[in-house]
């Protein structure tokens, strides 16, 4: 049974590329967990060389051959040795990067994002200039920048200052690897300049060039969208024209990731495709015209060659960034296809595609972008003809009685809609493993969406941009044009977006469930085209459920689960009851409510747990830095109830966090102390504070609203877990007189680790074994405050912190008490 399907598998991909590319992705992969001496690397590489050369002269070819798919698998494992274990030289800015005012001079490399109310700055560093004396630096930095109006060009040589800190991840399990996603762009230093602080652009630019020239040109671009289109789709259309996908508000990228269209935001293979076909067969209309081309050439091949121009001018005006570089290489080895007579062939274009572009960016392979865009390719090329092939067959004479021009645009239309559903196929399991997303409305949305915004509205914009030069007044025009079409293409996406029941979070599959899932699609085809035994489908199958019970079970394990996740300078903690039901305490949230925790952190932490119903969602207060995060959460997730304080702040994202809580008609609970004991699941649930008709003590307002924070104790068997939220030492007083029972073994420490909280009085009486201080990495406030620290080391008690150690999960299963650390440095503590 396995002989054949080998032998068949062999038989078409059975091409040297195919083995060098699947070779050097292994390499690859191999490369991303183990991290080999270089010099060992080089020795195995040039023996290989050596042994391989030997087999030639002796006319081995398969020895010859397997010396070469050796030193490549080698060179795949070391060529991500470059950016995850750099060997930084002395004058690195890596090494000035200690978190402390620097002033730096430099030149920006690549050209600027702009984002709502920010922008970002790719500067390399030339010079540190410490105590007026300049030090030679070098090095990239990722800068930050709170201000939107200033436009800068590649190449702009540039003097700030700024804190220069090294990245740093949120630690918890499976959460995004930020770090990794900027040592891949050869980025390990970041900064931040504020409006206050000073960023002077230099005379004359490092260098003047072509690259220079286009920034320019794509800022005019920029300046005549903006001031031809509304607001409301101009940055839309700079998303599509100019690469600009950072400027595209959040709600208008919801609504394109709901319907399964956001690869059309993404300058991906697909839209440069688009600009190929339609440029082909421009050019071959317009060539068709001329008796002597078509008698002396081939006008076919002639178009092809010819669309490359556009295609090229397109790369270069949407910023030539990784992603568009990608698509090009990927289009332009179509195009080389076509010319060789190779056209039919797409297996093989596709392989040298993918070769080169992971030769050249080793760390492509491992990009959402890269692994859809060439997955859609494959589903397209691979399930296309056949899901054609199944389909029912007209009569032949019906066809016959119908206008040809209905004939065509059916058929047309037919194989539209099998290649969407060819491509959302082949990348449904990636789709739902970085996404955590399934979405009914793709098919539809893409068949209006894909043509709408690919064959009009970035065909017209490209035509507007060869305007510029001759008439800013009628390129203007034509950008008017595209812009109404993006206003129809953000209502469509809206619309289909919320309608309901036709999207929604799935949990986040294994990779193990993603791989699964390609064998069984395969699988399936294989069966019925190419006479795969039926037996195979069943072993699929059998291993999927399996698959499926196995990542089920640590969700069924009885006892209390607690995980404070790590949200930055915020507090969020996920509640798991003994027989399943899910309570979260908090969502975070970061300053100006430019980063949402609970889309980026908390829900993608939720959704890899297997949660999409939260039972119980907890405010202790209402502060950004506590509420900011359940926008999010309370709009995409089942929420049976939602429990907080009576304090109300006059905030538009408040606000909006209680519009929605009304419109999906969730019971609000408002909890004091006099609230009676809550019993979930044998898990007894005490409300210590605030008094019923306390309305906060303190020195402002924030201080007040701290002091109304619920403080809730869980008790479960012998152990217990007190949540002091960001009360100070006016509330805890005010505990301690109550005379309530404040013993727990688990303290979440009050208000971050201030020194206003935490008082020595307030730990004696809770007598914690574990202190847990949900903070942000070398944050502002310099917290938790030493002395906090000391006193909690004093009392023998262990101190666990989010910021270094990551995500911090309690198990409690009655009688013993146990801590796992998402970081990993710190080994589990059990008490």
């Amino acid at each position: 049974m396995v002989l054949p399907i080998l032998k068949n598998i062999h038989r078409n991909f059975a091409s040297p590329l195919f083995y060098l590319l699947f070779v050097y992705m292994a390499g690859l992969v191999v490369g991303l967990f183990w991290h080999p001496q270089a010099l060992i690397i080089f020795m195995a590489i040039s023996c290989s060389l050596v042994l391989g050369v030997i087999a030639m002269l002796k006319k081995r070819p398969g020895l010859s051959n397997g010396a070469l798919y050796l030193g490549l698998f080698l060179v795949g494992v070391i060529s991500l040795a470059h950016y995850l274990r750099p060997d930084f030289p002395s004058h690195h800015i890596y090494r000035w990067s200690q978190n402390r005012p620097l002033t730096v001079e430099g030149f920006l490399y690549r050209p600027a994002e702009y984002l709502p109310q920010k922008t970002r700055l790719y500067v390399r560093a030339q010079w540190i200039i410490v105590d007026r004396k300049k030090y030679p630096a070098a090095g990239n930095i990722l800068l930050t920048i709170e201000d939107d109006e200033e436009k800068f060009l590649v190449y702009d040589r540039l003097i700030f200052s700024a804190r220069l800190r090294k990245p740093h991840n949120f630690g918890n399990p499976g959460g995004f690897d930020y770090v990794r996603w900027l040592a891949f762009q050869d980025i390990y230093v970041t900064g931040y300049v504020s409006r206050q602080q000073s960023i002077i652009r230099l005379g004359l630019p490092e260098r003047e060039s072509w690259l220079r020239k286009i920034d320019a040109f794509r800022s005019t671009i920029r300046e005549l969208i903006d001031s031809s289109t509304p607001p409301s789709t101009n940055s839309f259309l700079r998303g599509l024209l100019l690469g600009e996908q950072s400027a595209i508000p959040e709600e208008i990228k919801e609504s394109f990731v709901r319907t399964g269209t956001a690869h059309v935001l993404a300058i991906s293979g697909l839209n440069i495709g688009i600009v190929a076909a339609f440029f082909y067969f421009l050019f071959r209309r317009l060539l068709g015209f001329s008796e002597f081309l078509l008698l002396k050439t081939n006008v076919p091949k002639l178009a092809a060659g010819l669309s490359v121009i556009p295609v090229l001018f397109y790369t270069l005006i949407a910023g030539a960034g990784v992603s568009v570089q990608r698509a090009f290489i990927m289009t332009v080895a179509y195009i080389a296809a076509l010319l060789v007579n190779r056209e039919r062939d797409l297996y093989h274009a596709t392989a040298l595609a993918a070769l080169v572009i992971i030769i050249i960016q080793p760390p492509a392979l491992f990009g959402a972008s890269f692994q859809l865009s060439f997955m859609s390719v494959l589903g397209i090329v691979f399930l296309a003809p056949k899901i054609l092939s199944l389909l029912p067959q007209q009569d032949y004479l019906l066809q016959k009685l119908e206008p040809p021009w209905w004939r065509k645009a059916k058929h047309h239309l037919l194989i539209f809609m099998v290649v969407t559903f060819s491509a959302m196929l082949a990348t449904g399991p990636l789709v739902a493993y970085y996404f955590s997303l399934f979405s009914f409305s793709g098919l539809v949305a893409n068949l209006l969406i894909v043509p709408l915004a690919g064959f009009l509205i970035v065909v017209l914009g490209l035509i507007g941009v060869l305007l510029i030069p001759f008439s800013s007044f009628i390129a203007g025009f034509v950008f008017s044009l595209s812009g109404l079409l993006s206003d129809i293409s953000i209502r469509i996406a809206d619309f289909l977006a919320n309608i309901p029941w036709t999207s929604f979070l799935i949990p986040t599959p294994s990779l193990t469930t993603v791989f699964l899932f390609y064998f069984i699609i395969l699988v399936l085809f294989c069966w019925k085209f190419y006479g795969w035994p039926k037996k195979i489908i069943l072993i699929a199958a059998t291993l999927l459920v399996a698959n499926y019970f196995y990542c089920l079970a640590p969700l069924k394990s009885p006892g209390l689960f607690i995980t404070f996740i790590d949200v930055g300078q915020g507090d969020s903690a996920l509640i798991r009851f003994p027989e399943g039901k899910t309570m979260l305490i908090d969502g975070g949230g970061f300053p100006n409510g430019d980063f949402d925790t609970g889309k980026n952190i908390v829900a993608p932490f939720l959704l890899g747990q297997g949660i999409l119903r939260i039972d119980y969602l907890v405010l202790s207060h209402p502060h950004p830095d506590h509420f900011d995060g359940l926008i999010y959460l309370a709009k995409n997730f089942s929420i049976k109830e939602f429990w907080t304080n009576k304090d109300k702040i006059d905030d538009p994202h408040f606000l909006e966090l209680e519009k929605i809580l009304a419109q999906k008609k969730i019971v609000v609970r408002k909890l004091s102390g006099a609230s009676p004991r809550l019993l979930i699941q044998k898990v007894n649930i005490d409300v210590l504070h605030p008094p019923p008709a306390y309305s906060g003590s303190g020195k402002g307002k924030d201080e007040r609203r701290n002091n109304q924070s619920l403080v809730i104790k869980f008790a479960y068997g012998n152990s217990g877990v007190l949540f002091s939220g960001d009360i100070g030492i006016e509330a805890e007083n005010m505990l301690l007189k109550s005379g309530k029972d404040l013993s727990a073994d688990v303290l979440k420490i009050a208000h971050h680790g201030s020194s206003t909280s935490n008082s020595i009085p307030f730990i004696d009486s809770v007598g914690p074994l574990v202190a847990v201080c949900s903070v942000g990495f070398r944050n502002s406030f310099n917290l938790p405050h030493p002395d906090v620290i000391q006193r909690f080391r004093k009392k023998e008690c262990a101190f666990y912190r989010t910021d270094l150690d990551g995500a911090i999960t309690l198990y409690i299963d009655g009688k013993d008490l146990r801590v796992q650390c998402g970081r990993h440095k710190r080994p589990a503590g059990e008490f």
